[in-house]
């Protein structure tokens, strides 16, 4: 999150700057990467909400881009009408906080173990925080599959007030249940999932408290001891009473937001589970402490094939952390843990820290695919308004390449302000696809020409490790212009295609279902892990035989912005009947191979025959 596009990523102080550098950049950028769409044959799916925006066309109206061949993706906003109704509050009133632009997550798991995935968006409040103060509530709706989704928050124990940000799902206790920790300006919060359809507060009992502004957390397991452990990503050292505001005359009230870097960073948290419900703050020790890292997007994963998970941090302004495990030594008997996982950043060295240009970038959001099926997970970053989001395209585990330009991911980011992203195989034809959700930081219209909604930007994979921005025929909700934040992924009604959920500022959030004529089948896998193996299945890898795509998926911890998608593994089949051939490396190490799965919906206990719980 940033305030403007400066030589040092700071807020300009003249509104005669920003005027003639928006011109100049527009220009430049929106004539080779026009965003117009064709006029839609129905009316925009418009979902009602506090500001909801007009549709609006954005780019040059004067060229029209052809309609790509191939099958297109497309999604219709069908929230209301499922039953899902949410307007985050993020106190916006023309203070031009900091505090007011992160917005929310979202997160998507099957929490009741019904089969059917549910829903959790995590609220703001009025500021400045008074304790016990009266304040809008996170919400959390039950999928009750056929019909419907129902608000449910009250009865689940999951009502609470606080300015809460991100948030991530894991099974920490090994009970067949996922738990939920919710990231806050302020406190914030773990819940464990009771299993009986509601949850509890066990943030002291765990040690898992943090009292600083957090972005997004996420579970993992990165000693590898079969035990869930957290890592909590944190941004900047700010106040809400009273909060810092900065002059702009230009401005018709006067401010605009302060830039990030009139802050100092604040450090990120470590904990390692002990497998006896506790935690450990170990961030010292394991060497993730981090140097000037104002944190917002983190994705854990194996990103050099030794099979030990990394932890890759998106910074706001400073450059992006790549801690990779070096080694792991005992713990004392004070820490409560088996072992403590040593790390090393090697952002700048394997080329993952700044741009190819040689700068810090406002990191936002991560996304995490093979998108040129070399068998290597490539990072993707959200980026700043002006800036191309960044594609790394992973060679060997050894070191990574910018390929923001090439991919065709960058040039067509510049205009707008990126914040979640997914890869998803949006048709099924074992492709992974791109969706990001853009929105500007701050209402900058009224003296300058920067849009402060902004459309998303939805990518087809060219199954080369380039993509085609297919925006203008992905349905009409991506014809119109959003304050888009949080995104998760799931295919929330089960009919084998991958839904999209978005949290909105200013705007109710929305559901985005997948309606993509001639996409292909899929083969859906849940997996279990057991014995040293963590329950949640986080660092297992899927190896795929027979079957066009990317070899391999692999459950990673956290990605996008401060939400959480559902860890089933989605793996298109395009024209194929069957997979021939599946392996499953799970994280204690053990591989295990299944031949000829059909396309339906499977729980992968480890050590057992796959289940088949729907067939296709």
């Amino acid at each position: 999150m940033k305030s403007s596009s400066t030589a040092s990523h700071g807020v300009p102080r003249s509104g005669l700057y920003w005027l003639v550098l928006n011109v100049v950049l527009l220009g430049l950028l929106t004539a080779g990467c026009d965003l117009s769409a064709p006029k839609a044959d129905n009316p925009p799916d418009m979902h009602p909400g506090a500001d909801s925006p007009t549709a609006k066309k954005t780019g040059s109206a004067s060229a029209i881009p052809e309609r790509p061949a191939g099958v297109l993706p497309f999604f219709t906003e069908i929230a209301e009408s499922i039953g899902v109704k949410f307007t985050r509050n993020d106190d916006i009133r023309g203070l031009h906080r900091i505090l007011e632009a992160n917005g929310g997550g979202v997160a998507l798991s099957d929490f009741d173990n019904d089969g059917w995935p549910d829903l959790f968006f995590t609220n703001g409040c009025r500021l400045p925080l008074r304790e016990g103060a009266a304040s809008d509530s996170n919400s959390f709706f039950r999928n009750r599959g056929p019909a419907g989704f129902d608000e449910v928050a009250e009865a689940a124990g999951l009502q609470g007030s606080g300015y809460w940000q991100g948030c991530t799902c894991g099974d920490f206790n090994a009970d067949g249940f996922e738990d939920l920790y919710v990231a806050a300006f302020g406190k914030n919060v773990f819940f464990c999932n009771q299993g009986d359809g509601t949850f509890r507060d066990v943030t002291a009992e765990t040690g898992t408290a943090v009292g600083r502004w957090s972005s997004s957390p996420a579970f993992a397991d990165l000693n590898l001891d079969g035990h869930l452990d957290l890592f909590v990503v944190t941004y900047v050292e700010a106040k809400d009473d009273p909060p810092a505001l900065c002059p702009e005359p230009a401005s018709s009230d006067g401010y605009i937001q302060c830039s990030p870097t009139m802050f100092q960073a604040s450090e990120d948290v470590l904990f390692l589970g002990d497998g006896q419900g506790g935690f450990t703050n170990v961030t010292q020790a394991a060497g993730v402490a981090g140097i000037d890292g104002k944190g917002l997007g983190i994705a854990i994963f194996d990103s050099d094939g030794d099979h030990l998970p990394d932890i890759f941090i998106a910074n706001d302004g400073t450059p992006n952390f790549l801690y990779c495990r070096t080694a792991q030594a005992a713990a004392s008997g004070k820490t409560g843990v088996a072992a403590i996982p040593k790390f090393v950043d090697q952002a700048f060295e394997k080329g993952v820290a700044i741009s190819q240009n040689g700068k810090a970038q406002a990191g936002m959001g991560v996304a995490v695919a093979d998108v040129d099926g070399d068998g290597w997970l490539d990072i993707f970053v959200t980026n700043f308004f002006g800036e191309p989001n960044s594609l790394y395209r992973n060679h060997g585990g050894q070191q990574f390449e910018d390929a923001s330009a090439s991919s065709g991911l960058g040039p067509p980011s510049r205009p707008v302000l990126g914040f979640g992203a997914e890869f998803l195989d949006i048709e099924n034809d074992g492709w992974p696809d791109l969706f990001v959700t853009n929105g500007h930081v701050d209402d900058l219209t009224s003296f300058t020409s920067v849009p402060y909604r902004m459309p998303p930007l939805v990518f087809r994979s060219q199954h080369n490790g380039t993509f085609l921005n297919v925006t203008p025929w992905a349905g009409s909700y991506c014809q119109n212009d959003w304050l888009g934040r949080g995104l998760a992924t799931s295919d929330i009604d089960r009919d084998g295609k991958l839904d999209i959920v978005v949290s909105h500022q200013r705007a109710a959030s929305a559901v985005l279902h997948n309606k993509t004529q001639g996409s292909g089948a899929s083969c859906r896998m849940r997996l279990i892990g057991t014995g040293m193996s963590n329950r949640s299945a986080f660092h297992a890898s899927v190896h795929i035989t027979g079957i066009d795509g990317p070899p391999i998926r692999q459950i990673i911890g956290g990605g996008s912005f401060q939400s959480a998608s559902d860890r089933t593994v989605h793996i298109g089949m395009g024209k194929s009947r069957t997979i021939p051939e599946i392996a499953i490396r799970w994280p204690d190490g053990r591989i295990e191979k299944h031949q000829n799965l059909s396309s339906g919906q499977f729980v992968l206990v480890q050590g057992r025959s796959p289940l088949k719980l729907q067939s296709d």
